[in-house]
């Protein structure tokens, strides 16, 4: 590889690596902590009854939101989540990476328990691990698994390209993938 060429494939890997660091480390304590079995906390903001104009289970999510969000601006219980899930029967819940707004149905038609969530510090940063911020982070998420592989993958072209390091680089290589096909194997 010409001298040239190798230097913009450092400078690239180097630019890259630098921009993605931090979002890097984020994933990297999040997924420790995870693994060594803390989720965070949640503080309940709000448990209580709450009637609904609709006395069936609802099923449009707008109207549902409509009668909820006066109420959650009104008792300052924070903005209202964007991402929605519906557990047929079972409950609607608005969430974020900060809190969770929640609808759980009860045996009477029309009465419904109200719950209000939010998350502490690292439970926002687990969420956010886990693709539960919004469309932002999933796109700095995205573009952050690409990064990896383009810097993975420059570092291998540097490394090859390079006699000095090719043979070891390769042989690196060869043990990783080696590695990897073992924990494949052996795993439950």
């Amino acid at each position: 590889m010409r001298s040239k060429t190798r230097l913009l494939w450092m400078h690239l890997h180097s630019y890259i690596a630098c921009f993605f660091l931090p979002i890097a480390l984020l994933y990297l304590a999040t997924g420790l902590v995870y693994m060594l079995g803390y989720e965070g906390e949640e503080s309940e903001l709000l448990h209580q009854p709450f009637t609904l104009e609709n006395k069936t289970w609802p099923i449009d999510e707008a109207k549902v939101k409509a009668e909820l969000e006066p109420f959650i601006k009104e008792n300052k219980l924070g903005p209202f989540p964007t991402d929605f899930y519906n557990e047929e029967g079972k409950w609607l819940s608005w969430y974020s990476y900060k809190g969770a707004i929640t609808l759980f149905p009860t045996e009477d038609p029309g009465e419904y328990t109200l719950e209000v969530i939010e998350h502490d510090f690292w439970k926002s940063l687990l969420l956010i691990h886990k693709s539960y911020a919004g469309p932002f982070f999933w796109y700095l998420s995205f573009a952050f698994g690409l990064s990896l592989l383009f810097s993975l993958t420059s570092g291998l072209i540097i490394a090859i390209a390079s006699k000095k390091f090719r043979s070891n680089s390769l042989i690196s290589l060869v043990i990783g993938c080696a590695t990897l096909l073992l924990a494949y194997l052996l795993g439950n």
